[in-house]
């Protein structure tokens, strides 16, 4: 599949025999030290976080020119792939997987991350009926201020399940703007 900000392409990792999913950064971002930053810190924020319903980092590097995060590969769909199919979860259905993800938050929390794009695109549920909250591209440590002191002033999120203090671009944002988009996602669900 393929976003605004990268490739994702599924693969075999020989060393393991196991497959998994290769994030590829677009080449027209290669250039960009902001978006390379952002994709390294993706990955080393996932590295630090191994719960069972956080999508898991396996490595991220550079091959030639190319940078890559490699993760764990999720059989199963989105949520809003899902609710473009079906319509609206069952109430039941919706909070089981919005309790699934606050564990998730728990623990990336608890680690000092906060994700800061909770939405249905990043929930995938497994062919299982396990939750697994993925990309953590805008995921940061709270209290890396250098890099909230680089984005004070950006709104970064998506616009439906983004909270106020992140459009407003404030520096001191914390663990209640993942409340908030996870409020904002299971009302949608």
């Amino acid at each position: 599949g393929a976003g605004a900000m990268a490739t994702v392409c599924k693969a075999r990792q020989l060393s393991l025999d196991r497959i998994v999913a290769i994030k590829v950064l677009p080449k027209k971002y290669s250039n960009n030290p902001q978006f390379i930053d952002r994709f390294y810190a993706e990955g080393k924020a996932a590295a630090k976080l191994n719960h069972p319903n956080i999508v898991q980092a396996i490595d991220v590097g550079k091959a030639g020119e190319t940078h890559y995060f490699v993760m764990e590969f999720v059989e199963g769909e989105t949520v809003y792939e899902h609710m473009t199919g079906h319509g609206p979860y069952e109430e039941e259905h919706a909070l089981q997987i919005a309790l699934e993800v606050a564990k998730a938050l728990s623990h990336a929390h608890g680690a000092g991350f906060i994700h800061r794009d909770v939405k249905p695109k990043n929930i995938m549920i497994t062919k299982d009926g396990v939750t697994k909250l993925a990309d953590m591209g805008l995921a940061r440590a709270v209290s890396d201020r250098e890099a909230a002191e680089a984005e004070a002033g950006k709104a970064f999120g998506t616009p439906y399940y983004i909270s106020p203090e992140q459009i407003r671009g404030e520096l001191d944002v914390d663990s209640r703007v993942d409340i908030y988009g996870l409020g904002a996602t299971l009302y949608h669900m």
